[in-house]
């Protein structure tokens, strides 16, 4: 299967992204962006278009969707398997990822939820969705 990677804009805004930062998020439910050759061409246009890139392993997220998929399989158990998950996806991928010329970092889901102000920022957004004026 022959994968093409291309960045999408309105026309005549692609050159404001020239030299801007990126995130690039990891789905491990998206069989497409699991391909290396997806990945490859993924990085390729990352270094000829970003000054910077966090890429986001979202493995940690894939737990809920085991848990919907297995029968009685409980949130850790889920999230053993999510992880593991992540583990080999960065061990396959590691020579593709070391291409980018970038600044740049790779973090996991765990990372962000683990962060010490997560619980701070998640109270101050969920002010915002109870509210009823």
């Amino acid at each position: 299967m022959s994968v093409k990677v291309v960045l999408r804009a309105p026309e005549g805004e692609k050159e404001e992204f020239l030299g801007s930062s990126s995130i690039l998020s990891i789905s491990m439910g998206k069989k497409i962006l699991l391909q290396a050759e997806c990945l490859d061409q993924t990085i390729n246009l990352i270094n000829s278009t970003f000054a910077s890139c966090d890429i986001v392993i979202s493995d940690a997220l894939q737990r809920f969707n085991f848990m919907a998929e297995i029968q009685n399989f409980n949130e850790k158990s889920a999230m053993v398997k999510a992880l593991l998950m992540g583990d080999r996806w960065l061990e396959k991928n590691l020579s593709i990822l070391s291409k980018l010329r970038i600044k740049h970092r790779i973090t996991r889901w765990m990372d962000w939820l683990n962060a010490s102000n997560y619980s701070q920022k998640y109270e101050f957004y969920a002010m915002f969705d109870s509210f009823e004026p």
